[in-house]
């Protein structure tokens, strides 16, 4: 999201009071998204929301039976999340925005 534009009261609301803040450090950053579907997810997080909905860029998608698919740009459903990894090269700062 960009930081000139305008987000609601009740995302701003969300994003400061729940672990969406963590999802919004790790932007710009490669990482894992597991599942609920025990499949999961391996890009670049492009953008995330206060809902804790994703966007990655070139990732791949591995089904659970170990099938991966490629797709240049994904949209994760924040319902759908069981899991995100976060990366070790994450500075502390970062989370603490």
């Amino acid at each position: 999201m960009n930081p000139r534009e305008r987000i609601s009261k009740a995302e701003k609301y969300a994003l400061y009071n729940n672990l969406s803040i963590l999802l919004k450090a790790v932007e710009g950053y490669k990482t894992t998204i597991d599942l609920r579907n025990e499949s999961y997810v391996y890009g670049t997080v492009e953008e995330t929301d206060a809902f804790m909905n994703v966007t990655m860029k070139n990732c791949f998608f591995t089904y659970s039976n170990g099938d991966t698919v490629k797709f240049d740009t994904l949209f994760v459903q924040s319902r759908n999340i069981r899991n995100v990894h976060i990366p070790a090269n994450v500075r502390k700062y970062n989370i603490c925005l």
